[in-house]
């Protein structure tokens, strides 16, 4: 009897202590001593999906390899909040190498265990991650829906992180739509929630959203200002994702004031780092970037090369806003060439998608989507 509470306050010291270590890799070595001397399935279960996180943009290959070990071992026993986890972090690896469809489908069964075992913080963060999934596939209506049930859960139970986080992921929809009042009384509601949790990590993405709202108002120094504050948060916390976003932002400053050298090199900075984390969606539009960049310059055959790497890579994994924003420059750049029937082609294109992305029912369906949580908010 001593011996086994004297292994299970070991395995207890490790678990919380690990967070500790300055290196990632003395965490990694923590993870695995807990696998190799527990006897227990369920933490052997929690470890696998830590270690998932630990390898997750380090190597894909043992980072899949420690999910598929979760996922088949809490099948096996019949581990509920294990498995919920597991599918959760499969969405994200899906997402991480580009396949939302792969994504959604994971974070949905997520959601139905959640719902299952009567998670309500995991119900909240599933409808979350289903949201912004959507988001990124152009399906604004329902992202919003997904959205506004996490926002209602995560207040009901005065989970302020997520409320933060629910009111940057809906900034995000609105921004996108071009609704710039409402994204950004929704990145400052987030932002002032943040600051009050001391969330460093939000912080920088709020300040990201405010920068994006400001650059499309035009106030080019406000958004400089914001994307400059991301991007110190960012490196302070050695965030590659944050960071590369935040150079990408910088270098979309640049070019609406249309310093081209100054936005290719940070959209340059922007793609290497997301080339070293295999950032699929990243990848693509900041190719996209690129191409518009290097039509500024006059450089129209390299522009065209990254152009056609940013469509394919977009329709391969489903970025249908990064389809269209191409689908534009490709007109613009075969305009510039003569290439008036490709020119035509493109624009057509174009049209197609941002009609399927933001046309009238759309915005109906968000403004609804709006008024019913509003409506029930004040019911409640």
């Amino acid at each position: 009897m001593k011996f086994i509470l004297r292994n299970i306050i070991f395995l207890f010291f490790i678990l919380i202590t690990w967070h500790c270590y300055a290196q990632d890799q003395q965490r990694i070595d923590s993870l695995e001593k807990v696998i190799a001397i527990t006897k227990v399935d369920t933490i052997k279960v929690n470890v696998f999906n830590e270690l998932f996180l630990e390898y997750e943009f380090e190597d894909t290959l043992k980072a899949e390899e420690y999910l598929n070990k979760a996922l088949e071992l809490s099948k096996k026993i019949g581990f509920k909040k294990g498995l919920a986890t597991t599918y959760n972090f499969l969405g994200y690896f899906a997402e991480d190498n580009g396949n939302l469809s792969e994504a959604l489908k994971n974070h949905i069964l997520s959601l139905k265990i959640r719902e299952e075992i009567k998670d309500k913080k995991g119900i909240a963060d599933s409808y979350s991650n289903i949201g912004n999934i959507y988001s990124d596939q152009g399906n604004y209506p329902e992202a919003l829906k997904n959205l506004f049930a996490s926002l209602k859960i995560r207040e009901n139970i005065g989970n302020k992180s997520g409320i933060a986080a629910s009111y940057g992921n809906i900034g995000n929809i609105y921004g996108k739509q071009g609704n710039n009042e409402e994204a950004l009384k929704n990145f400052l509601a987030c932002l002032k929630i943040e600051k009050e949790i001391g969330d460093k990590k939000g912080i920088a993405n709020s300040y990201n959203g405010i920068g994006l709202i400001y650059d499309s108002k035009g106030n080019y120094d406000e958004a400089l200002k914001n994307h400059m504050s991301s991007l110190a948060i960012e490196e302070e916390l050695g965030n590659k994702n944050g960071v590369s976003e935040s150079y990408s932002n910088i270098g979309g400053v640049y070019y609406s004031l249309g310093n081209f050298q100054e936005a290719l090199t940070n959209h340059l900075i922007s793609l290497k780092i997301k080339e070293s984390l295999d950032n699929r969606p990243g990848i693509a539009s900041s190719y996209c970037n690129l191409g518009d960049v290097l039509i500024k310059l006059k450089r129209y055959k390299e522009a065209n090369e990254y152009l056609i790497k940013a469509l394919e890579l977009s329709k391969e994994i489903g970025l249908k806003r990064t389809m269209k924003n191409t689908y534009i420059s490709l007109s613009d750049l075969n305009m510039i060439n003569g290439n008036y029937k490709e020119a035509y082609e493109n624009y057509k294109l174009f049209i197609l998608y941002s009609d399927s992305i933001d046309n009238e029912e759309t915005r109906k369906k968000t403004i609804q989507s709006q008024m019913t949580f509003d409506f029930e908010k004040k019911e409640a």
